[in-house]
């Protein structure tokens, strides 16, 4: 995205959304055709290790309670 290059930026250009693990769980088991979830760790500049936190709660617990 040109131009954004802050946490901040991202949010304030509404084209990513930042949900919490049970937020993204709720939304998918509320709709009957929920499409693929998208994950863009690195967006904005995002450090490695929240990058990486975002993969993990993913992993280890949205996909798991939705299996």
């Amino acid at each position: 995205m040109p131009g954004v290059q802050t946490l901040d930026e991202v949010r304030a250009s509404g084209r990513y959304r930042f949900l919490t693990p049970d937020q993204l769980i709720n939304e998918v088991r509320a709709s009957a055709h929920y499409g693929p979830i998208v994950l863009h760790p690195l967006v904005g500049g995002m450090p490695v290790e929240k990058a990486w936190k975002s993969v993990t709660l993913l992993t280890d617990e949205v996909l798991p309670a939705l299996g």
